[in-house]
């Protein structure tokens, strides 16, 4: 039989892997997005990537809570991790609870990964504008003239712009 607070953990993880499984669909959504270079849907996704944040933040408390009261229950003095607890459990709450443990560590792993790639692509793109903002600024012409008379004049340098945005 399964304790109440050990229940509510498992749906309260069971739940943040379901979010997360949101947040993998729109992070591979992020990566297309980010190859294609449209930056109109790149803000949607940010603002719909908020709204998760907000609600995973909401997800974490709630589960930081129900540890806290099955901790107590348990009369545990300290916990570092999930791993701590479930050696406090009975075999049916130990292996619910670390099915869902590692489901959600495993799609964890995955959305960091996603993550990652989409971070190294924003830094091709940012660095991709780099570049032009400087051949942009660069100095169209530079060098020196030489008049009729054989006397060299220093030509007035041109550039684009003045400075980088």
């Amino acid at each position: 039989m399964i304790r109440e607070n050990v229940r509510r953990l498992i749906q309260a993880l069971d739940n943040e892997k379901k979010v997360y499984e949101d947040v993998l669909y729109i992070n591979r959504n992020k990566k297309e997005v980010l190859q294609a270079g449209d930056i109109k849907k790149l803000e949607d996704i940010t603002k719909v990537e908020q709204k998760y944040i907000q609600t995973i933040i909401k997800l974490e408390n709630e589960r930081e809570k129900i540890l806290a009261q099955l901790v107590k229950e348990l009369k545990i003095r300290d916990i570092d991790s999930l791993l701590d607890l479930v050696d406090k459990l009975n075999p049916d709450e130990k292996q619910k609870l670390m099915e869902s443990r590692n489901a959600l560590k495993l799609l964890l792993s995955t959305v960091q990964s996603e993550s990652s790639i989409n971070q190294k692509l924003i830094q091709q793109s940012l660095d991709m504008v780099n570049l032009n903002i400087e051949m942009l600024t660069t100095n169209l012409e530079s060098g020196t003239n030489y008049k009729s008379e054989g006397v060299s004049e220093e030509r007035e340098k041109i550039s684009l712009f003045d400075v980088r945005v």
